[in-house]
């Protein structure tokens, strides 16, 4: 473990190093922004199409920055369209070869 002489916390040291790899890799991918072009919007175009209902504006805005950025994060209480914006933004990516 590493101990942190000002806090007196410690981190596990495999813990500690993993963390690390994903902040540095998120931090490294938050700089990718965009990404939205023709062929990301036709894959938008048809990941909506095979919805069997309209998408709000909302979570239209959610679906295009996912596909903007190369990190996002989908917040919401319950009911707002969590998991039908990560699916369709999953179709989308999945027209897209990913």
């Amino acid at each position: 473990y590493i101990l942190n002489h000002d806090t007196g916390t410690y981190h596990p040291t495999a813990q500690l190093l993993m963390e690390s790899v994903v902040a540095k890799r998120l931090n490294t991918l938050i700089k990718r922004n965009d990404l939205f072009d023709e062929n990301a919007n036709a894959a938008y175009c048809s990941a909506v199409a095979e919805l069997p209902y309209e998408l709000t504006p909302k979570q239209i805005e959610a679906v295009t920055t996912c596909l903007d950025n190369s990190v996002s994060c989908i917040t919401g209480g319950a009911g707002t369209g969590k998991t039908t914006v990560l699916r369709t933004a999953l179709k989308a990516y999945h027209q897209l070869g990913f």
